[in-house]
């Protein structure tokens, strides 16, 4: 008799255990993307790419890198999904007079796309 009390009590538990490990995933079946400020304006700075295709002064076409003193400061836009995180972007970058402003939205996996939004 012992042995089949034993058995139901590891059935009971590993069916305790299935329903929690359910019950913890999001319905959708995937994450919402979202980036922290910081974590956008570090990427639009290592966007060297569209930088070159979108033809803007502040990289050195030499070197193939962002110019120095290049800023670029990011706003969320809506609501954010976590604290302190977004998953879309306005930001302006800026090399002495001339600015870019671009839509930065954010991918899961650490992704992200860019859209220039003023010549």
């Amino acid at each position: 008799m012992r042995p089949v009390t034993l058995l139901a009590v590891v059935a009971l538990l590993a069916a305790v255990f299935a329903a929690g490990a359910v019950a913890q995933t999001p319905s959708s079946g995937h994450r919402i993307p979202g980036h922290t400020k910081r974590q956008a304006e570090l990427n639009v700075l290592h966007a060297v790419r569209v930088f070159r295709r979108w033809g803007v002064p502040f990289l050195d076409r030499k070197t193939n890198t962002i110019r120095t003193n290049t800023t670029v400061a990011c706003a969320g836009v809506a609501r954010g999904t976590k604290p302190l995180r977004f998953a879309s972007f306005v930001c302006t970058a800026r090399y002495q007079t001339f600015r870019v402003r671009l839509r930065y939205i954010a991918f899961t996996g650490n992704g992200f796309g860019m859209k220039r939004l003023t010549r």
